[in-house]
């Protein structure tokens, strides 16, 4: 089973939002913690706090800042260094 180091998962999708997929996730592999970023234009609290009490680490609205967005990436990863690509 390989599972990935990092999921970003967008809240508005067609057929199934992104709190849905972030549900079944968790479900899923309850054992496995995979780090999950929610990125949504959606800023306001309700639905930030929505995204986290469904189980997101983190939630980052757009339009977001390349640095920060790859920093709270790097956060999640526990990496010391990410280089820019």
């Amino acid at each position: 089973e390989v599972l990935p180091d990092v999921i970003l998962l967008d809240c508005m999708m067609p057929e199934m939002d992104g709190y849905e997929v972030l549900r079944r996730i968790r479900a899923m592999f309850p054992r496995n913690h995979v780090p999950i970023i929610m990125v949504s234009a959606q800023a306001e609290e309700e639905h930030i706090v929505r995204g986290l009490d469904c189980g997101a680490d983190d939630y980052v609205t757009k339009p977001y800042k390349r640095a920060e967005f790859l920093a709270r990436i790097k956060g999640q990863l526990g990496f010391n260094h990410l280089e820019s690509t």
